[in-house]
């Protein structure tokens, strides 16, 4: 994917930026578990809900600008990723409207990427 970007002068950002794309609750929240490592009594225990953050593989340089774009390359997504990915959906629809997701498999759908970007910055 870097490879046709750079082919096509289009951005090169790898990895530059990380999302929030779930803030961590200020209160704590009591559950009867065994520790982590699930060990030791079944108790009450405190558990705090961190944030959940997303890096993706591409963004372009200004994700203000018409059609900018992110990109995910995930060969055999699992899921969990495709859990984050959907929370990372909502996020972009919420703070990011106009900004054009893709998530390419194969090199085929690489270029194909490549393809779709450019012809939506053409209009």
């Amino acid at each position: 994917m870097a490879m046709l970007l750079d082919q096509n002068n289009l951005p090169l950002l790898y990895e530059k930026k990380t999302f929030t794309i779930f803030k961590r609750l200020p209160e704590s929240i009591g559950v009867y578990r065994k520790t982590t490592k699930n060990t030791g009594d079944y108790k009450l225990r405190d558990s705090v809900l961190n944030s959940v953050k997303y890096t993706p593989d591409f963004i372009d340089d200004n994700l203000k600008q018409p059609n900018a774009f992110i990109i995910e390359c995930k060969g055999r997504p699992d899921a969990v990723f495709m859990l984050r990915f959907k929370l990372f959906q909502r996020y972009c629809n919420k703070y990011h409207p106009d900004v054009k997701l893709y998530m390419p498999r194969n090199l085929t759908q690489c270029r194909q990427t490549i393809d779709l970007i450019l012809k939506h910055r053409k209009t």
